[in-house]
């Protein structure tokens, strides 16, 4: 069964959402361990 556009919009959406929530998690931590080094 061919999913159709729909969800793979939404799929394709939340891979991106995840990615992102990743790199901000990321920078959080970058920006934690920055703070600590001054």
């Amino acid at each position: 069964m061919r999913p159709t556009e729909v969800q793979t919009q939404c799929l394709w959406i939340d891979r991106q959402n995840r990615s992102f929530l990743i790199k901000e998690q990321y920078l959080l931590q970058a920006n934690k361990y920055f703070l600590e080094i001054k």
